[in-house]
């Protein structure tokens, strides 16, 4: 499949963002793409895409949020951040379906930047981390209602994972660095869900399959709702 290219801009000039939030790694993607794209995911799973900027040839895996009318591409400024871009930047990104075999994440390593001993910074990342489908190492994670900032600094098993099902999450002290695999403190283990729901399809008996069609339509309402 060839790569789709469109301008970008930041999430805040969207009227009508939906479900996507400045703290995810979901984006909004031209309708006309949804429909074209819709049948290449498997019900019940992420829509992740490659997302590379042309301008600065970097790129990282998001996940499609919901669409709008317009044929842009928006997406939260931690994105435009990390792909080398500010928010009056003219930027424009090319997207292709992610075929990658993404391993699921089994530990997160990160280091925060203040280490406020008044807030439960562990509580504070599981519930940011709710919000992603993705991640990878390098990563810099901005908590807005505290203004802290988190840094991935190394994944397991692989620096780029899937998030889903239990996971291990370390936080590192100010000015060390992650333990070898064989030095690894045992560390309480978390259960991080998966942000995606399930599509809903229309009530059948339990005798009738829907149709490829149904199934189809039934995705397209979800992102109209």
């Amino acid at each position: 499949m060839s790569e789709s290219i469109y301008p970008m801009k930041p999430l805040v000039f969207s009227s009508s963002p939906g479900s996507v939030r400045e703290e995810g790694d979901e984006i909004i993607i031209p309708r006309t793409l949804l429909h074209e794209w819709v049948d290449l995911f498997p019900p019940g799973q992420p829509m992740l895409v490659h997302m590379a900027c042309i301008e600065t040839d970097l790129s990282r895996i998001v996940c499609i949020g919901c669409d709008n009318e317009e044929p842009l591409v928006f997406a939260p400024n931690w994105i435009l951040e990390q792909m080398g871009l500010t928010t009056d930047t003219e930027a424009h990104v090319s997207l292709i379906p992610c075929r990658d075999e993404l391993p699921s994440a089994t530990k997160i390593t990160v280091r925060f930047e203040d280490q406020r001993e008044d807030l439960d910074l562990r509580q504070l990342l599981e519930t940011h981390l709710d919000m992603f489908h993705v991640l990878e190492e390098g990563t810099v994670l901005r908590i807005q209602q505290e203004d802290l900032y988190a840094t991935v600094v190394a994944l397991e098993p692989a620096p780029r994972c899937r998030l889903g099902g239990e996971v291990v999450l370390e936080i590192l002290e100010e000015g060390l660095v992650p333990p070898s695999v064989e030095e690894s403190p045992v560390f309480p283990s978390v259960v991080i869900p998966s942000v995606e729901e399930p599509p809903v399809f229309p009530s059948v008996v339990p005798s009738v399959v829907p149709s490829a069609e149904e199934i189809r339509q039934a995705r397209l309402r979800r992102f109209a709702i």
